[in-house]
């Protein structure tokens, strides 16, 4: 594959990958306490969309197969919170986000969504990762990648 970069972005509410939850409860067969790991899905969408978006340039390039590079700018709508009654935003205005969704649980996400679409053959292979939270007027993510040369 020769040196390139790629690019796309995701509008769309950035979610972040929820941790797996365990579910306690009395087994039928049993009658034993047993416990159940499953995962909230809360995601599930915000990870569809990653998908849809990057899977034709994954298909149109190949899957990358040496070390890669990301970088993912995430934008997120502001609160009300910063806005003047009159709609105009109060003073400072902040720029980087500082709260939920944890950026490596926003990173995730979309690793894997790249690797269910090929993009790379596994997460594994990210060696430079860059992440950035902004505010923005239009909600998503801004995903950037390319295969670092040997």
């Amino acid at each position: 594959m020769s040196h390139a970069e790629f690019s796309v972005f995701v509008p769309g509410l950035p979610k972040g990958q929820p941790r797996s939850r365990s579910m306690g409860y009395i087994s039928r067969k049993t009658g034993k306490p047993t416990s159940r790991v499953y995962d909230p899905g809360t995601a599930q969408t915000w990870r569809e969309d990653v998908r849809a978006a990057v899977r034709p340039i994954a298909e149109r390039t190949g899957t990358i197969v040496g070390p890669v590079k990301l970088v993912l700018v995430f934008y997120f709508p502001r609160p009300k919170m910063h806005f003047k009654r009159s709609g105009e935003l109060r003073e400072p205005i902040p720029v980087a986000v500082v709260r939920k969704p944890d950026f490596d649980n926003a990173a995730k996400v979309i690793a894997d969504a790249m690797t269910d679409v090929a993009a790379w053959m596994d997460d594994a292979q990210l060696a430079d990762v860059r992440i950035v939270k902004l505010y923005g007027d239009k909600p998503g993510c801004e995903i950037r990648w390319e295969e670092i040369p040997c």
